[in-house]
């Protein structure tokens, strides 16, 4: 038999190639899409002395999380620009996800260890998908005693009125329900403490660091509160310099998403960056771009604003009928074969979605600082971009300030070299 398989021809030619390789028939790690991005990641916490998770080494001890994605679409396509974009959410949504979610599972987890007087509950689990992990939670609740579950339910805030009279089965059905909503609830909480450190790219493959603080979640309830304690009677230009003064529209490209910076009088300004890639090339009618490039501006707009937005919102608590909603659709969306990164990104998309619903900031005191367009230095994808600011010193005089146009120069080309890259650091940033 062994004979007879090996004189096949297309299995003996790779037998050739394979023994001819003096290395072996493996992909070799370099080559794998990703690894430039991970090695500009380690060489940047490095240089910091900083590590992911938690540690004292970070600014703080806070915790800093990791998450990457694919971009599906090969960078000669018009549609790259966009596909980027959407490749860039994802990942820093893997990364808020991973660790909202973890710290929803670990709450519950100290919650049903207690009522168990078992330190080790679901310990095993908690590194599980969430389907596996809710398998966990029921078997272990089909384990407790009527006066556990009880207990159980009001820990985790169900009136005894709606439970006292269950029986047992539907006393379990109803813990279950329970524990998605304290999970749900408590990553909804920890959302606007998280934030992007810094973004990286190649070709087909992009990632997003981000970091968590209680300080941070502080400062948004503080603003939401209007109980903000403002340094100095009248607005800074620094935080504006600090962030935008030294970057040219082309480096823009590479900043994503929101950060926290100090003005040169103590106080914290909220920094947006939105981008958005129109589909055009110069083949398409002067009018279709001009159409194109003018709403790709309003969406840049309105992603800065998303961003300052749920950094606000995201501190609102989310009420009993949107948890129940919620608990449906991320049970249906996060469940069946999926990997931990894919899992991540969706509860981490379903979480951006509560929030918004729950919205209650008017967003008031927001101003455009700068719009941009620029070309990909490699790719020559055209992009359109809008910076925004929030701080309670902020002044409408601002609005529209630093306009800033770059010529439309670059031209698309076949077969890209798309090198990699990383976000340019933004001024003094409040860990």
């Amino acid at each position: 038999m062994v004979s007879i398989l090996f004189s096949m021809p297309a299995l003996s030619q790779d037998v050739e190639e394979a023994a001819s390789d003096p290395k072996n028939i493996f992909p070799d790690a370099a080559e794998i899409g990703g690894s430039e991005i991970l090695a500009l990641r380690d060489n940047y916490l490095n240089q910091r002395g900083w590590s992911l998770g938690f540690s004292s080494s970070n600014p703080n001890g806070a915790y800093i999380g990791w998450g990457s994605a694919s971009i599906q679409i090969n960078p000669e396509s018009v549609t790259y620009g966009r596909a980027r974009i959407a490749a860039i959410d994802a990942a820093i949504l893997q990364a808020i996800g991973e660790f909202t979610l973890s710290l929803g599972r670990e709450t519950v987890t100290e919650t049903i260890s207690e009522i168990m007087q078992d330190p080790n509950a679901l310990q095993n689990a908690k590194e599980a998908s969430i389907s596996q992990y809710y398998e966990a939670v029921e078997s272990r609740l089909k384990n407790l005693t009527v006066a556990q579950l009880d207990a159980l339910l009001e820990n985790l805030g169900v009136d005894s009125s709606e439970h006292v009279q269950l029986n047992f089965a539907k006393k379990v059905d109803l813990a279950r329900e329970s524990v998605s909503k304290q999970i749900i609830r408590t990553a909804a909480e920890q959302f606007n403490g998280i934030r992007v450190i810094s973004t990286f790219e190649e070709k087909n493959q992009v990632g997003a660091l981000v970091i968590y603080h209680p300080k941070l979640r502080q400062f948004a309830q503080d603003v939401l509160n209007g109980t903000f304690v403002t340094k100095g009677t009248e607005f800074s230009e620094s935080a504006i310099e600090q962030a935008i003064g030294g970057l040219s529209s082309e480096e823009l490209i590479f900043v994503h998403g929101l950060r926290v910076l100090k003005d040169s009088d103590g106080n914290r300004v909220i920094i947006a960056f939105g981008q958005a890639s129109p589909e055009i090339t110069r083949m398409d009618s002067a009018m279709k771009q001009r159409m194109a490039i003018n709403a790709a501006q309003r969406e840049a707009d309105l992603r800065a604003d998303g961003f300052i937005s749920e950094f606000l919102d995201s501190f609102v608590e989310v009420n009993e009928q949107q948890l129940t909603e919620s608990v449906a659709r991320i049970s249906t969306e996060v469940s069946g074969n999926r990997t931990r990164e894919t899992e991540s990104t969706e509860f981490g998309n379903s979480l951006r979605s509560l929030i918004r619903q729950s919205s209650a900031s008017d967003l008031s005191g927001v101003v455009t600082v700068k719009n941009w367009r620029a070309n990909h230095p490699d790719t020559g994808h055209l992009y359109a971009g809008s910076i925004k600011m929030w701080s309670p010193t902020t002044d409408a005089a601002f609005t529209g300030r630093l306009q800033q146009k770059a010529a439309t120069e670059a031209e698309f080309t076949d077969n890209v070299d798309v090198s990699a890259r990383q976000s340019s650091d933004v001024g003094n940033e409040d860990w």
